[in-house]
């Protein structure tokens, strides 16, 4: 990957009366957009964040590699996204090392954008642990609309 610029904060944190450097490091692409980060803890670990973007800069996929102390082993975390043709979020696997995928949502639009049904949870598409449906009902929009706009015009 061509990375334009990287840049670096530096915060510092007392721990055990000691003070002790957290680093932060964000890299960027050449269209100016975050495509990793990389954070060194003050226990000698790290958290690393890679993300593949497509051509509108949303996230398809993002690596996270995690090691609490320098000697423990490397957890990796690998999300997955899945959008339809407008970029809306459809389907957001989630995978740690080399365990089984797991679904984290699956959603659903109406055909205003808004969504109509949330799938939470489960390892197959279709399946879910818990599914939360939203109703969206015009005329309360409206009544909210106005009563806003009468508060308005009462305080001028």
């Amino acid at each position: 990957m061509n990375y334009l610029l990287l840049v670096r904060f530096l915060s510092c944190t007392r721990y055990d009366g000691r003070s002790r450097l957290t680093k932060n490091y964000t890299y960027y692409d050449t269209k100016g957009r975050a495509i990793g980060t990389h954070s060194i803890n003050h226990l000698g670990g790290y958290t690393k964040t890679e993300s593949k973007l497509d051509f509108a800069g949303v996230a398809q996929q993002v690596i996270t590699r995690h090691k609490r102390l320098d000697t423990d082993t490397e957890r990796v975390i690998t999300e997955n996204f899945e959008y339809d043709h407008q970029n809306r979020l459809l389907v957001h696997k989630h995978q740690v090392d080399s365990n089984p995928v797991e679904i984290l949502t699956q959603n659903t639009y109406n055909e205003l954008s808004q969504l109509e049904s949330k799938k939470v949870g489960g390892v197959s598409l279709g399946y879910s642990l818990q599914q939360v449906d939203y109703k969206y009902n015009v005329r309360v929009r409206l009544m909210i609309l106005r009563i806003l706009m009468e508060i308005y015009s009462d305080i001028k």
